[in-house]
């Protein structure tokens, strides 16, 4: 089996939906394999490898983050019960990259694939089959459906201006700005970022911190072989 590591996500008698004794980070010993994790309760930091939280809410939704600093590629996951389970308890897995929501996880697993190099994200949905449901169905709207560099805005403009740009899985996603003679004056993004819609902001000033001449400019973003190339006006 190539699984290294396994967590816990639920809720239990006298633990909090905050960080508690009943919250297990990480262990940093199997950095080197498989890891899964979960951000506890929607705070954004995956570095938690159980996050139970408190009995007074049924319905909930928890992020996880799978990565693999081996060349995994085909990932095989499966999940249990355990414990006593609400009647009527409902349970979505949602696939980010593959943009679906698969409800009978339980039974059969799922596999994935994965970059080696990227987290793969998914959500799990958890309660009455009502909140499951359109939870799915916010969570899936929400991701956007293609990989996107608006048209800058204010445009002409002087001296700050504003790309939008969309990704529909976690990426590597370089954005950087031209001069009309094809040179690289400013990176704005050089890095991995999570799926969604990202905001940037260019102050017209290159890598140096000088200030840029009135004139023509491109923003260029390139992700996961996606390339798109914005022409933007300087005008002071």
């Amino acid at each position: 089996s190539h699984i290294h590591n396994a967590m816990e996500i639920g809720r239990r008698a006298y633990a909090k939906a905050s960080f508690d004794m009943f919250d297990t980070p990480v262990l940093t010993d199997i950095e080197s394999g498989l890891s899964l994790s979960a951000d506890l309760n929607g705070t954004r930091e995956s570095k938690y490898m159980r996050d139970v939280r408190d009995i007074d809410e049924l319905n909930g939704v928890w992020n996880i983050k799978i990565d693999a600093n081996i060349d995994e590629k085909e990932i095989f996951l499966s999940g249990v019960l355990k414990g006593k389970i609400p009647e009527g308890l409902s349970i979505a897995f949602i696939d980010i990259p593959e943009r679906k929501a698969i409800f009978d996880f339980l039974e059969y697993g799922i596999q994935i694939m994965k970059n080696p190099k990227i987290s793969y994200d998914i959500k799990i949905v958890i309660g009455e089959l009502d909140y499951v449901q359109k939870m799915s169905d916010e969570i899936l709207e929400n991701i956007p459906s293609t990989f996107s560099l608006s048209q800058n805005y204010p445009n002409p403009f002087n001296p700050v201006t504003k790309l939008d740009y969309n990704l529909p899985l976690r990426s590597k996603v370089n954005i950087s700005i031209y001069n009309v003679l094809g040179q690289e004056i400013k990176i704005l993004v050089n890095g991995v970022k999570e799926y969604g819609y990202h905001t940037i902001t260019w102050n017209g000033k290159d890598n140096l911190g000088r200030e840029m001449a009135s004139g023509v400019y491109f923003a260029r973003i390139t992700s996961q072989g996606f390339t798109k190339t914005r022409k933007m006006l300087l005008v002071k």
